[in-house]
């Protein structure tokens, strides 16, 4: 359970630490004043031809790290995302009569199901990617004592940046309680906390700050700009964090399950 979710977003920001640090390799070799100490070894004809074509050094770092936040962001939102989806499948599978679920469930699969149709129209909205019949189909079937497919969508109607208290509040719609503040505590993301909170930091604060880096960069108002270090730690504590919102989520539907008699 939700091990394809934490994998699938481990190598993406695998794959966006290593590019974080090349391209930092690179513009160093390029504006080193000594191309022997270059971290990337080139020649001097090499070095020449690169660098009249290279953008100016701190517009190339501007640019990077504006890259770099933006697709951090993504990641975790749509990480969170597919993790709540994986919730509510696997809840279902578990309780095969509705009207054993958890009752807030219940309603906040109601409320969401009626905030989207809502918000519906075939075109040009956020939920124009769903039928109207595939959106209330789940609740009508549930209702009527068929079997039935919950709509992760109804979970995940908040609009706000994933900050520390829309992620609470997510997951709270799934029944699980405090689920930021219980996930830093966690082991692994407790002792990464350690090592990179700076002091009067917070786990909120500390999301906070990638939110508001990314959001400037989104409207290209950034007043300062994260370095290399501080780019890696983000996509580490966005890793870590939604590695541990996976164990809240697993615990949750083992006692589920057990509670279900169905583990």
């Amino acid at each position: 359970m939700f091990i394809v979710q934490t994998a699938a977003l481990s190598r993406d920001l695998s794959e966006l630490r290593a590019e974080i640090q090349w391209q930092d390799e690179l513009r160093q070799s390029l504006y080193s004043a000594n191309p022997s100490l270059a971290p990337i070894a080139l020649d001097n004809a090499a070095l020449s031809v690169l660098r009249r074509s290279a953008p100016p050094k701190l517009a190339w770092q501007v640019f990077d790290a504006c890259a770099a936040v933006t697709r951090i962001y993504a990641l975790m939102e749509r990480a969170i995302c597919e993790l709540v989806e994986e919730y509510v499948r696997q809840i279902g599978l578990i309780f095969q009569d509705y009207s054993k679920l958890n009752e807030s469930l219940r309603v906040q699969h109601r409320i969401g199901v009626g905030h989207i149709l809502s918000k519906w129209s075939p075109t040009r909205t956020l939920y124009s990617n769903l039928s109207e019949d595939a959106i209330a189909a789940g609740l009508a079937d549930g209702l009527r004592g068929n079997g039935y497919k919950l709509l992760s969508d109804a979970f995940l109607t908040d609009t706000d940046n994933y900050r520390s208290d829309v992620i609470t509040r997510i997951f709270n719609k799934l029944g699980v309680s405090g689920a930021f503040d219980r996930a830093v505590k966690i082991i692994d993301a407790k002792l990464l906390c350690e090592r990179i909170l700076s002091a009067g930091d917070t786990p909120s604060s500390y999301l906070n700050r990638l939110v508001s880096e990314r959001n400037e960069a989104a409207h290209g108002s950034l007043s300062s700009v994260s370095s290399v270090g501080q780019l890696l730690e983000y996509a580490e504590f966005v890793e870590i964090l939604v590695e541990c919102l996976a164990m809240l989520l697993r615990s949750q539907i083992v006692d589920s399950a057990l509670a279900a008699g169905t583990a």
